[in-house]
């Protein structure tokens, strides 16, 4: 199907996504900031920052104790769409955190369910640090918008969707298409940086270019857990080193 690669964490198999994420100190207070004590503290400050993503792929959350949360999310069985179901996980978890003052520790599993019938889901397990990265832009969505399309213009990509979310500071979702993949090949490392550049201190943003045979690159990035990961299709050149 393709080849993914992640900045952060490990992999194995077996039947659901789990990410552990470590905290190392307060995140700077946010709105709405209040101190742990109960699970209904958790469920709400998950709720707000959902709600501010216009969230598509939770089907559910179970949060078993002030510290223990497990994230349900639906892909379709094709895979396609987990990048982005992952980088909605991340960032949800990251604005839940920025809005509570969690203990030290925070675990959260995130189990993918594949729609395929009567399959098994696919297990990877991740593991990542939450670092309480500050994250703060002075730009408007619609600011933020323009830079964006001016920087697919310039490569160039046909721009079609553009557009930001709130999970707490803004989160960008990038989607556009080329004339053909070899006018991009070995360019996604150079247009996220020019993106990453463009887009100083948002939540997140996600990527995915697609081009006359379907999808090429999917890219996403969680600032407040230092989260991020690439997917792109066999025998598509994205100009990123995996290690």
């Amino acid at each position: 199907m393709g080849d993914r690669g992640r900045r952060r964490g490990g992999r194995a198999s077996g039947l659901a996504i789990a990410l552990v994420l470590v905290g190392c100190g307060h995140s700077p207070p946010a709105p709405n900031v209040a101190t742990v004590t109960r699970t209904d503290d958790v469920r709400a400050a998950y709720d707000a920052a959902l709600a501010g993503l216009d969230a598509q792929y939770f089907d559910g959350l179970d949060v078993s104790s002030p510290t223990t949360v497990r994230q349900v999310l639906r892909v379709a069985p094709d895979g396609h769409d987990q990048m982005i179901a992952e980088w909605e996980g991340a960032l949800a978890a990251g604005a839940a955190r920025a809005r509570l003052r969690h203990p030290a520790r925070l675990s959260l599993v995130a189990v993918f369910e594949h729609a395929a019938g009567e399959a098994v889901p696919d297990e990877e397990e991740y593991g990542y640090r939450v670092t309480g990265h500050p994250v703060a832009t002075r730009a408007s969505d619609s600011e933020l918008e323009a830079e964006a399309t001016a920087v697919l213009r310039g490569f160039p990509l046909t721009p079609t969707t553009v557009r930001v979310l709130h999970p707490l500071g803004p989160a960008v979702v990038v989607e556009a298409t080329a004339a053909d993949a070899a006018s991009v090949d070995g360019r996604m490392g150079e247009l996220e940086t020019a993106l990453s550049s463009r887009l100083p201190g948002i939540d997140g943003l996600y990527l995915a270019v697609d081009g006359p045979r379907g999808p090429l690159f999917r890219g996403e990035s969680a600032a407040r857990i230092s989260e991020g990961g690439q997917w792109f299709a066999k025998g598509f050149d994205s100009g990123i080193a995996h290690g």
